[in-house]
């Protein structure tokens, strides 16, 4: 038992940040640290059922919002969400270069609310230390003015936290078939440059203004934690991830298992004869992108006319009222972890929490994906083999099939249930183990 450490970890708005947060939490409380969550009113409830202290901290805004959620200015009269779904269609690279430009407003907030509110935070519980997800790049910012010791928390592929000669909003690997030309990547690559450039001034000025003899920041994407990341991916080996000179551990199990409720065991008994199962997610912004979804039911329900396929259509139910039938089911809100053991195919857009999951329960996927960080999970998907990819503006009805049976065959999942088998054996407990500044202080604490 680590007694008299307290540890302090801010969390994003984003319940897909705070899942996995709050297991991390729940972890530290297993090894006897006092804990606290600093977040947003609306996890309150959770944090403290949880048996974690909460503390009220409003950091909206104040990170880099993913593709998944679609969070944004207002530009053009349309929204940040409606901009990225609208240039979505026109191509990986102009969606692309639509997130770098919402990115240049998002990430130059001036952090002095912030700062106060962290300020007040360290005065009135005094942490030993402080867990930070990567994302919230502001939140490192302000720690690293105020000199305290922190870990990055990153909840993202390990290309999150760029290599020094990649970039932030450009790819780390393409996969095959959404690759692009030199010509068009090196365009996409100097708005990234430029970004870089900007936020970094951004980091450097407001440390010269608060905090002058703290050493300023080489490149604002690449700030992390000196003493620890946790990255809550698969140990694929990735070269990225060895440039970070900190400890390294990974955990690809900050994962929440559900029981499966009354009403979706019955629905699941009276399709019992039902192959293949199929589980449809694109999470909450590409959700709107029906087309797509619709295009996968019309394919796979013809070929397979006996299939279940079981949509999360995030608040777009209404678009599938032509679709539903005895067996495609929509609705606006799927327990997609509790239904995974019980589905033969996921398709989703490449998000790291159902890939994460897909990858646990070992679950074939197809993934279609679109923003930065799906498209680089896509390259793990294709290169690891654990799943498929198509581009979700350029697939035939013929690639689609292709890629369902290849999904169906047991001799394909090989690597899939290596995967899956690796994924289980670290938990996150196991990752408050090996954490050596946790370990470290403890023993300070012990001896003192």
């Amino acid at each position: 038992m680590y007694l008299d450490m307290k540890v302090a970890i801010i969390c994003p708005p984003e319940k897909h940040h705070f899942k996995p947060l709050k297991l991390l939490a729940q972890a530290f409380l297993k090894k006897g640290a006092d804990i606290i969550m600093a977040c947003g009113y609306h996890f309150r409830d959770e944090v403290e059922q949880a048996g974690i202290t909460y503390y009220p901290l409003n950091c909206h805004n104040q990170h880099a919002p993913s593709g998944e959620n679609g969070s944004g200015k207002r530009r053009h009269g349309l929204n940040g969400a409606q901009r990225l779904l609208r240039n979505s269609k026109k191509g990986v690279i102009r969606l692309l270069e639509t997130q770098i430009e919402q990115w240049h407003a998002q990430l130059s907030v001036d952090p002095k609310g912030l700062h106060a509110q962290i300020s007040q935070l360290r005065l009135t519980e005094n942490p030993d230390f402080w867990i930070v997800e990567q994302h919230s790049f502001n939140v490192s910012l302000v720690l690293h003015t105020l000199d305290e010791t922190f870990v990055t928390f990153c909840n993202g592929d390990p290309s999150t936290i760029p290599a020094k000669r990649e970039l932030f909003g450009v790819p780390h690997r393409w996969p095959k078939v959404l690759a692009q030309d030199k010509k068009t990547i090196k365009a996409l690559r100097y708005e990234a440059r430029e970004l870089c450039k900007k936020v970094t001034r951004h980091f450097n000025r407001f440390i010269r203004v608060t905090a002058p003899l703290q050493p300023s920041v080489e490149n604002a994407f690449r700030f992390t934690s000196e003493e620890a990341v946790i990255y809550n991916y698969p140990n694929f080996g990735s070269e990225i991830s060895y440039e970070v000179e900190a400890q390294r551990l990974f955990c690809g199990t900050f994962i929440e298992k559900a029981p499966l409720s009354d009403p979706w065991k019955s629905t699941l008994k009276a399709h019992k004869k039902a192959a293949p199962r199929i589980l449809i997610s694109f999470g909450e912004l590409w959700s709107a992108r029906t087309d797509v979804v619709k295009t996968c039911v019309q394919v796979i329900s013809r070929k397979y006319p006996e299939s279940l396929i079981i949509i999360d259509a995030n608040g777009f139910s209404y678009e599938y009222n032509d679709f539903r039938n005895e067996r495609i089911l929509v609705e606006d809100f799927i327990p997609e972890s509790a239904l995974l053991p019980h589905i033969d195919i996921y398709i989703h857009n490449g998000a790291c929490e159902p890939f994460r999951e897909a990858l646990y329960y070992e679950k074939p996927m197809l993934v279609f994906p679109f923003s930065v960080g799906e498209l680089n999970i896509g390259w793990d998907v294709s290169v690891h083999e654990v799943g498929e990819v198509l581009d979700p503006n350029n697939f035939s009805e013929e690639a689609l099939l292709g890629k369902v049976a290849r999904l169906l065959n047991p001799d394909n999942h090989w690597e899939l249930h290596y995967w899956g088998q690796r994924m289980k054996q670290t938990d996150a407990v196991n990752v408050v183990e090996q954490l050596s500044i946790f370990n470290q202080r403890s023993k300070k604490c012990h001896s003192a």
